[in-house]
């Protein structure tokens, strides 16, 4: 499988939301925790959205 990385994101915060706008994982990010474990989510679509250093980016993310 294919894996896209999010570039170098050291501190920040990542969330999950899922599509009901519901926040369903918050976790701080920094450089020695550079992944959110979603392995407990249900099969289904979320937003991940990442801050860091002032700017947010958003994600779908298509679970399995």
């Amino acid at each position: 499988p294919y894996s896209r990385g999010l570039g170098d994101v050291y501190n920040g915060h990542g969330k999950y939301y899922n599509l009901l706008g519901q926040l369903v994982l918050s976790q701080k990010i920094d450089a020695t925790r550079s992944q959110l474990n979603i392995s407990e989510f249900a099969t289904g679509s979320y937003v991940m959205k990442v801050t860091s250093n002032g700017v947010t980016g958003s994600y779908t993310v298509i679970k399995r």
